[in-house]
């Protein structure tokens, strides 16, 4: 699991350093109640809701990847998405008794309004992660002009890469956007620790750029206007860009958004530029969602006998867990 503590610029508020137990940790100190807390659903939790998510279109990916990963019928889709969505009813159910405000069915509206009043927010959702393509650039000149004048270190690696493969200089605006794209790429894998594929082995970012800084959901916001803003993450009201989940953290929120349920890591860098005061919590160890919803609700139980920084107790129960001490 990764803690974020992003405070600082944007280079660094990815940081983090590695323990022992293969968490990587930067605490903020935000002691927690349970009442204090608040979980927002937004998954389908019914067959009855999994049944409507199927019937509304492309603006519900989980129940319909569910369904063509099941040639058997509708009932085993709904069976393989029951086994993981039972815990979270359980666990949720025992957050909601212990004081946390858990919204069972949250759009991107009742998670705005939860953030607004909670000082510690965990999310489970579903993400449609969407690397960056040709397609998705909207004006490939223009963005070839920005990243040949910029001094960020991103767009100097950019720069850097697209002279060691471009040939005459008429191919250069073609050049630097492919560089961009293999970057992009080369990132998407390196914050979910994915192994890159061949073609882009011999790439590297440098130790003054972030893999988080470089996926497409942080060049979405640090290049508006050049990059189609895509549906990475879905609701109860559907799937949303990474913009709609950074409108949703009221400006200044310097609490927790733990984003640790479910596949956030390649989100997180675009968050932390939007909001440099929030803790972000984001998961990256590709745990089941039983095991991820094992650990919220030790860490419920631990809040409701003794208030503790947040993001500390999760990671020690994550080690917990891990170690079989539980």
């Amino acid at each position: 699991m990764l803690t974020c503590d992003v405070a600082g610029s944007p280079a660094a508020r990815l940081s983090s350093r590695r323990h022992a137990a293969g968490a990587h940790l930067q605490t903020p100190a935000v002691r927690a109640r349970p009442a204090e807390c608040g979980l927002a659903l937004g998954v389908p939790l019914s067959r009855q809701a999994f049944v409507a998510d199927l019937a509304r279109g492309p603006e519900y990916d989980l129940a319909a990847t569910i369904r063509r990963l099941s040639p058997v019928g509708l009932a085993d889709a709904w069976r393989k998405l029951e086994q993981k969505v039972d815990s979270v009813r359980w666990v949720a159910g025992r957050a909601e008794e212990a004081g946390v405000e858990v919204i069972w069915e949250a759009g991107i509206k009742e998670l705005r309004q939860l953030l607004s009043t909670r000082r510690v927010v965990t999310l489970l959702a579903h993400t449609r992660p969407a690397p960056l393509t040709a397609s998705a650039i909207l004006d490939r000149h223009r963005l070839a002009a920005v990243l040949d004048a910029s001094a960020d270190p991103v767009a100097r690696l950019v720069r850097r890469v697209a002279r060691a493969r471009s040939g005459p200089p008429i191919w250069r605006p073609i050049a630097l956007v492919t560089a961009l794209e293999q970057l992009s790429s080369l990132a998407e894998h390196q914050v979910e620790h994915r192994p890159a594929p061949p073609e882009l082995q011999d790439l590297a970012l440098g130790a003054d750029v972030s893999p988080a800084s470089l996926t497409r959901a942080a060049l979405e916001t640090s290049l508006p206007g050049l990059i189609q803003p895509a549906p990475v993450l879905e609701l109860r009201d559907g799937l949303h860009p990474v913009a709609d989940l950074i409108e949703a953290i009221p400006d200044g929120f310097d609490g927790v958004l733990d984003l640790s349920l479910f596949r956030s890591a390649f989100l997180a860098g675009a968050v932390a530029r939007a909001r440099p005061e929030t803790h972000l919590l984001v998961d990256m160890d590709r745990a089941s969602l039983p095991v991820r919803m094992a650990r919220y609700r030790v860490a419920v139980d631990v809040l409701s006998r003794y208030p503790s920084p947040f993001s500390e107790l999760i990671d020690a129960v994550h080690r917990a867990l891990a170690g079989g001490r539980f």
